[in-house]
């Protein structure tokens, strides 16, 4: 599969999508590229059509329209014997009035499926530690009410087939520093350990951290948080917390694809967990 696009690679879509002629020559373009080169098909990293993700480059009130327009035409160019998929946020895209839409029916008809970045909702930079994506949200803050089931749901809401729906799974994970850790929570309205009030946020050198790199750190006290279903390490010493999933956490979160999704897609497993630990825990469940 072609992927174009990405958080740092999607502030020319709105552009590439607006006319009738740029959405001729973009498609024109991915038509030659996937023949010449002969991919099975296309993955368009869009993740925030009609809001802003990485870039302010959008159109809120014609992207999702243009979109999908789009990926009609596409589908028309490349036929039905080469994939289209879509990299997705964990929620619906947003409609011309800016809220999540309530019908994305038409793109089911045109996408092999999507994947729903059901990771990246907390990271390094946050000022509250968390999940990378929680299984339940119950015992979280306010500010990170965020499920997997949540987000399947919000999806098939909006008209989109669960069975055209790919989990997103990460093979890394996310550290702070936290200097008083607090057994039931340290943040407002947490009742779980794995939300704690970060002292400082670290660099993205040091504060994200590869599933490889996390297994190798032997000095950290280790915790299943019971509620997000997600294990975190802790050192009184050095001060770091680190949150990341396992095979265990990947055992219940990837399970939810058995209720009538796709799959699962492994976010960055070649490079970040090089002997395949959780891409096997994974194929157990997915």
């Amino acid at each position: 599969m072609l992927s174009v696009g990405g958080w740092s690679g999607s502030n020319t879509f709105t552009g590439l999508v607006a006319t009738d002629t740029a959405r001729a020559d973009f498609v024109s373009t991915l038509d030659t590229a996937l023949n010449d080169y002969g991919f099975d098909g296309l993955d368009l990293d869009w993740e925030y059509p009609g809001k802003a993700g990485a870039t302010n480059d959008f159109d809120v009130a014609n992207d999702l329209n243009n979109y999908l327009d789009f990926f009609k035409s596409l589908r028309e160019k490349i036929g039905n014997d080469k994939l289209i998929s879509s990299d997705t946020s964990s929620g619906p895209w947003v409609g011309a009035d800016g809220k999540p839409s309530s019908d994305l029916s038409g793109f089911g008809d045109v996408l092999d499926f999507i994947t729903i970045m059901t990771y990246d909702a907390v990271t390094y930079s946050s000022t509250a530690t968390g999940p990378n994506f929680a299984f339940d949200s119950s015992c979280a803050p306010s500010t990170q009410q965020f499920s997997f089931a949540a987000s399947v749901q919000s999806w098939t809401d909006a008209k989109f087939p669960a069975s055209k729906i790919m989990l997103g799974l990460a093979s890394y994970g996310y550290a702070w520093k936290v200097a008083e850790f607090k057994d039931g929570g340290g943040v407002e309205g947490a009742t779980s350990g794995i939300y704690q009030t970060a002292t400082g946020t670290l660099s993205a050198a040091d504060g994200s951290k590869s599933y490889d790199k996390i297994m190798s750190d032997k000095d950290m006290d280790y915790t299943f948080d019971d509620c997000s279903k997600t294990p975190f390490l802790y050192s009184s010493s050095s001060q770091m917390l680190i949150t990341y999933d396992d095979p265990d956490s990947f055992a219940i979160k990837g399970a939810v694809a058995g209720n009538g999704l796709m799959g699962c897609s492994l976010y960055a497993a070649l490079t970040q967990n090089k002997d395949g630990t959780l891409r096997d825990a994974a194929k157990k469940v997915c």
